[in-house]
């Protein structure tokens, strides 16, 4: 007897797994209830994040009307002149001499006896009748011990004409017993600065 040969038999290829979505298996008794999906983690974040990703649209700035932004400059301009005006009316009226400014430097110079400070407040005329040294020699018998120095020096009743005024000055002595003494400056004004011109015993 021949021996039975093998049957070889070709096997049909395994099916390819089914990756199709099977529908939730119910558990409630009411089979015919539609399956309840619910969004996963994934899908609620997406959603919110949406509602943040449109961009909101800004309003475009609007230009400065023409008439507003002729005013605006007009301002600053006559902001502008009335700094720069009174820049310079301060630097006039600091660097202007008056008669006030040089009798309150006349009085300095008593207080601080300084006697070559007022033979320069003194006027060109002034100082042409004078010396340094007689100026100094005044001030040195200020300074006695019979006068005690000057401790103040006041002016009132100053009057002005044009280019020439008048001032009465009082010194008050560091010696109790010395009366004040009171002075008529005469001041005159050369070249635009005063000076101390003359001065007399009241």
């Amino acid at each position: 007897a021949q021996p039975a040969h093998p049957n070889y038999t070709e096997t049909a290829p395994a099916a390819p797994p089914d990756y199709t979505q099977q529908a939730p298996i119910s558990t409630s008794p009411n089979e015919n209830a539609q399956p309840v999906y619910t969004p996963t983690a994934w899908q609620q974040k997406g959603a919110t994040s949406d509602q943040y990703s449109t961009p909101i649209s800004q309003p475009a700035a609007q230009p400065l009307p023409t008439k507003r932004r002729t005013g605006l400059i007009i301002g600053i301009a006559v902001l502008l002149l009335l700094v720069v005006g009174a820049s310079i009316g301060g630097y006039y009226y600091i660097n202007q001499s008056t008669p006030e400014k040089t009798l309150t430097a006349a009085c300095a110079t008593f207080i601080n006896n300084d006697p070559q400070g007022f033979f320069n407040q003194l006027s060109t005329n002034a100082q042409g009748q004078t010396t340094g040294a007689a100026i100094a020699g005044q001030f040195q018998q200020l300074q006695s011990s019979q006068v005690g120095g000057v401790k103040a020096c006041t002016f009132n009743n100053l009057q002005q004409s044009g280019s020439n005024a008048t001032a009465r000055v009082t010194l008050t002595f560091g010696n109790a017993s010395v009366q004040p003494s009171a002075f008529n400056f005469t001041l005159v004004n050369e070249n635009g600065t005063w000076k101390v011109d003359a001065t007399a015993s009241a």
